[in-house]
């Protein structure tokens, strides 16, 4: 304000109001008046409305209004989405001085002298995708941030779920041994000895596998086969049920003796198993030592008493010792009792009441 105070004295001054230049449509009173009857706020305000529309073009003229900078549409790389992923937000990125839409292969551009504040609209497609900045758009700083989405590959989703239970060698071993005793079921025994084969690959110790398919060699006629079979699995697991079909596969080739002799020499692990006893007790009546039998048979009746052949194998034993007569009947009743007999040994028991009866009979 200074400075327009200053510029209306200097033309007081040198008389230049009286000559200044009205705007169209204003009409100078001065010619119908007398200089003294002139409206000196009225030429003052006229004055400083001419003063200040020159300063301004001239500013105006000095400090053009640039265009403001529009930045470019951001390349978006667009990879193939993954089956389950989230779409990703949308981005709506502002731009201050501008309006900038980008549509099909050109850019209209429209520049005002106001701050204009636009928000592009960004189209979001059906399906989601994944958008990554070039190496151009981390070069400027006025670019606006993308939002980058990262989705899962199928690979790594399928890394990411839990994996499937690994089954160790022992454990499909004995799936497939059941599936071997579900083939014999059915009749497929030549699947299910090939079956048992592969169960012995994947765990040598497996005991009852191991017996399976020597009790099924055995029924081929494959003796030295089974006994293989049986020989290999006692240094894996010298189990009684093991040791008991070894020693009956020598017995079957008459080899009573060498089938004592394994049964003795493992008598540590057969004690306490009936099968065990009474298969001991039988070869040594075989061997004709009917009084070791007798505990042995003793032991084995006592874990299963209802064996009506081992009743029969203790009275035939005490039947053959003096003084123990009374004894041998009644094992030899009980064996009776049992209707478990086969028809020849039933013969033999039999046999051997009547000639105790007979001998009780003489004085």
């Amino acid at each position: 304000m200074s400075t327009i105070n200053e510029s209306l004295r200097k033309l007081e001054e040198r008389g230049a109001i009286a000559q200044a230049t009205l705007p169209p449509g204003v009409t100078s009173t001065a010619a119908k008046k007398p200089a003294h009857a002139s409206n000196p706020k009225l030429m003052y305000s006229v004055l400083a409305l001419a003063v200040l529309w020159g300063i301004w073009s001239e500013w105006d003229r000095r400090h053009p209004v640039q265009p403001a900078a529009v930045n470019a549409p951001m390349p978006v790389r667009v990879t193939a989405p993954a089956p389950d992923s989230k779409p990703a937000a949308p981005v709506e990125p502002k731009a201050q001085g501008a309006t900038a839409a980008a549509k099909g292969a050109g850019a209209v551009v429209v520049a005002a002298r106001a701050p204009v504040v636009a928000t592009p609209q960004v189209a979001v497609p059906a399906a989601p995708v994944a958008a990554e900045r070039s190496p151009a758009d981390t070069a400027s700083p006025t670019t606006a941030k993308s939002a980058e989405v990262v989705l899962p590959s199928p690979s790594r989703k399928a890394a990411a779920a839990s994996p499937a239970k690994q089954l160790s060698p022992n454990q499909k071993a004995d799936a497939q041994y059941q599936l071997a005793l579900q083939w014999l079921q059915d009749g497929r025994g030549t699947d299910a000895r090939q079956q048992l084969e592969e169960v012995l690959e994947l765990n040598p110790a497996h005991n009852n596998a191991r017996q399976l398919l020597a009790a099924l060699r055995v029924e081929d006629r494959q003796l030295g086969r089974a006994e293989m079979l049986l020989n290999e699995g006692l240094a894996y697991h010298p189990a009684p049920s093991a040791l008991v079909a070894l020693a009956r596969l020598k017995a079957e080739r008459g080899e009573d003796g060498a089938a004592l002799q394994l049964l003795g020499e493992h008598m540590d692990v057969g004690t306490t198993d009936a099968e065990y006893r009474a298969l001991m007790a039988a070869l040594l009546m075989r061997q004709g030592k009917p009084d070791q039998a007798i505990g042995h048979y003793r032991a084995a009746i006592d874990r299963q008493p209802a064996q009506g052949i081992w009743w029969a194998g203790l009275g035939l034993a005490l039947a053959s010792q003096k003084g123990r007569q009374g004894e041998a009947a009644q094992a030899l009743q009980q064996a009776r009792q049992s209707g478990k007999l086969p028809a020849a040994l039933s013969d033999r028991v039999d046999s051997q009441l009547l000639a105790l009866m007979r001998q009780e009979d003489k004085p």
